[in-house]
């Protein structure tokens, strides 16, 4: 039997992951290369670039401050992978790479325009990169688990590289153009920068919009996730506050929840039945409380969370947007 098959579990049926797996932070490498070979696999991280398209049309219409758009392809398992680079027509020498999130098949979907037009406005380079097979709206990838195990087969290394590779080859790619790199997404997107956050050492910040938060907070269907979101064999071994931990013990991170959202919000928070850490909090009060237990590891304050109360659903708003600018800029 697999050993997620005895992992300690909710009644929601998902890994109970309320307990951190990294005591303290001389366990937090120890952790992170665990999970970094689970990961890669014996291959390691990619050492390749995406093949590279100069000079295309600019996915987003009316978009200003870009200088030139390079289209980025990616292809690994048969599973092909695209992202964009808008190189700024002022550049300040760094980068943030903009996750997007499943069903978001153009790179202004769900709002994410308005996060790639702040940074630019602000000079920073942007990749802006889709989840596999969501860059068009005629290619899916199924997120059931029972995929991975398919996909198992087919890997060096995890099936859940597949959703950070292209980053990760992104990066490569830039590493000489840009003296630093920071991740931000919504929704998946926002759980890609997680992982990136905490697996890819160039990353310098990370925010996250309506991306995540712990299985033991998810007591409905609907915040369960994707298959990437609840995979157990992952999610036993390091849970999101180990994850969080990972992230903010060397750079900052922001959680960013919206008021009317329909994925992870207060109305999809309930303190009964995800497990014994939230009985009685609110849905600050339990945001607090992770962000507290990660900074009382890390011995900062660089995890913090707000609540995005100028949203009209699931999308990255202009607030947000200019609120993940200014976390870059005060980070200089």
């Amino acid at each position: 039997m697999s050993l997620y098959e005895f992992a300690p579990k909710l009644d929601t049926g998902l890994v109970d992951d309320s307990a951190r797996n990294i005591a303290d932070l001389a366990g937090v490498e120890i952790k992170r290369a665990e999970c970094l070979e689970w990961l890669w696999g014996s291959d390691g991280a990619p050492s390749d670039v995406p093949s590279v398209t100069t000079d295309v049309e600019c996915p987003i219409l009316g978009l200003t401050g870009v200088a030139r758009v390079d289209q980025l392809d990616y292809t690994i398992d048969g599973i092909e992978l695209r992202g964009y680079h808008y190189v700024p027509s002022t550049p300040r020498g760094e980068c943030l790479v903009v996750c997007h999130g499943h069903g978001h098949y153009t790179q202004g979907d769900g709002g994410h325009g308005r996060l790639i037009q702040a940074a630019l406005s602000a000079g920073y380079g942007v990749c802006g990169v889709h989840m596999p097979g969501q860059w068009t709206d005629h290619v899916g990838i199924p997120q059931h688990p029972a995929m991975f195990e398919t996909w198992w087969s087919r890997t060096a290394g995890s099936p859940m590289r597949i959703f950070i590779v292209l980053c990760a080859a992104t990066l490569n790619l830039l590493e000489p153009e840009y003296s630093a790199f920071y991740a931000a997404g919504l929704s998946g997107g926002g759980w890609t920068a997680c992982m990136l956050g905490a697996f890819d050492a160039r990353i310098q910040g990370c925010a996250a919009v309506a991306g995540t938060w712990p299985l033991y907070m998810r007591v409905q269907p609907i915040t369960w996730g994707d298959a990437e979101q609840t995979w157990p064999r992952f999610y036993s071994m390091a849970g999101w506050i180990d994850i969080f931990v990972m992230i903010a013990r060397r750079c900052p991170l922001l959680m960013i929840y919206l008021h009317n959202d329909i994925c992870f919000g207060p109305n999809q928070y309930q303190d009964t039945g995800g497990g014994q850490r939230i009985v009685g909090l609110s849905f600050a009060e339990a945001a607090d409380d992770f962000c507290a237990e990660v900074n009382g590891v890390v011995q900062t304050d660089d995890m913090s969370w707000v609540l995005d109360q100028t949203d009209i659903g699931h999308e990255l708003t202009v607030w947000a947007a200019n609120r993940i600018v200014e976390l870059l800029g005060g980070l200089q």
